[in-house]
């Protein structure tokens, strides 16, 4: 019987040193790191750019990088496959791996699954959204899916939502585990004052503060929370919106802000590393995120670690993570004149979702330190 500190585990991941270090899954695997030997393959296409890695990155991270085909996946997994196994092959002869983990069912999923037939050893998928919700959209990417988690050893969901949905791929529900991405608790905490951190972002501390954070595509409600701002802000001079983020929608809310005359209002921040991020969600009032969809909502989990009450739709895993009318508000997507009352509503109950109660109130969330324990329990209860 292996347990953790005999295992030796191969992951597989895609534009791994381009996730901020910060960030959960980078953080999660990271933390893993300090207690299993482990090496990562890291998937990369020609187009991309990227820093060389660092001496220490050198010592564990293996990069292959395979010709850009947007609209050939078959090409596409095909190479990724096939140096995926050639570089399986030479950390083999150094580094006995006996596991394979892949935080993404496609396409490093499949290279994943493909290591492990080949040296006989268990795989594990965690699934973190788009994986299930978006991609298997095609009908070839859908087929590698399905053939991916229902060969998992285990399955690894960000949300109960996402775990239904791995069950609906054809996963054996004892086969899935639901585990949160988990908050870096070193940033997003309530170890703050927001008057300071106001004034450190030249932010007037009497204002009321919505942030959003997230791509900027049509598909997170921007334009809507656009739209219930600029209804809303008419009413309430010291109303103010912070977007963090970027996208290819980025040019056009510039022009819904200067044909609206909210420039004095609005601040695009572009995008920022975590601990900036944490910054501008604790100088918030309240984080809006008017998504069409989300599988779990990491943002809204480090918004309520720092006591920050949401405004989300009720989509996806979103209602596990916001307690209606307790540490935030939960709205149907789409919905104009309910965001709008939702946004009055905080304005006018200010009282009712201090940092305090929010965070006290918030059970759903876990640490990144507590997500990579349940992780390993994962890996030790394949070989138990």
């Amino acid at each position: 019987m292996l347990n953790s500190e005999s295992l030796r585990l191969l992951n597989v991941e895609r534009n791994y040193t381009s996730i901020p270090v910060y960030s959960a899954t980078r953080g999660q695997i990271e933390t893993i790191r300090k207690e299993i030997d482990l090496t990562i393959i890291e998937l990369l296409h020609s187009k991309q750019t990227f820093t060389p890695l660092t001496p220490d990155e050198n010592e564990y991270i293996t990069r292959i990088r395979v010709p850009f085909f947007p609209k050939w996946e078959r090409i596409k997994s095909l190479l990724f496959v096939t140096k995926g196994l050639n570089a399986a092959g030479i950390i083999r002869n150094q580094f006995d791996f006996n596991l394979v983990h892949s935080h993404f069912a496609y396409v490093e999923g499949l290279v994943a699954k493909k290591i492990a037939e080949q040296y006989q050893i268990p795989y594990v998928i965690t699934c973190r959204g788009d994986d299930l919700l978006v991609y298997p959209k095609n009908p070839f990417i859908r087929r590698k899916v399905t053939d991916v988690l229902t060969s998992a050893d285990r399955v690894i969901c960000v949300s109960d939502y996402l775990c239904g949905k791995a069950i609906e791929f054809g996963v054996l529900p004892e086969r899935i585990h639901f585990i949160p991405d988990g908050v870096n608790t070193d940033f997003f905490n309530t170890d703050y004052q927001r008057s300071d951190i106001r004034t450190k972002h030249r932010l007037q501390t009497s204002d009321y503060i919505m942030i959003f954070v997230g791509r900027l595509v049509k598909e997170k409600g921007i334009y809507l929370l656009l739209d219930a701002f600029k209804e809303v802000s008419t009413n309430h001079q010291d109303l103010r919106l912070v977007v963090v983020g970027s996208g290819k929608e980025n040019e056009m809310i510039k022009k819904f802000i200067s044909d609206h005359d909210l420039s004095q209002k609005i601040r695009l921040t572009g995008p920022l590393q975590t601990p900036e991020v944490a910054e501008y969600v604790k100088c918030a009032d309240v984080l809006v995120l008017p998504s069409d969809g989300e599988a779990w909502g990491n943002v809204i989990d480090e918004s309520l670690f720092c006591g920050v009450p949401v405004i989300a739709t009720r989509v996806g895993g979103i209602p596990e993570l916001v307690k209606n009318n307790e540490t935030g508000l939960l709205i149907p997507p789409g919905n104009l004149s309910a965001l709008i009352q939702a946004l009055q509503f905080m304005l006018q109950n200010k009282e009712k979702y201090k940092k305090e109660i929010v965070a006290f109130n918030h059970f759903s969330g876990m640490t990144v330190d507590q997500t990579a324990k349940k992780v390993i329990s994962v890996y030790d209860e394949i070989f138990s």
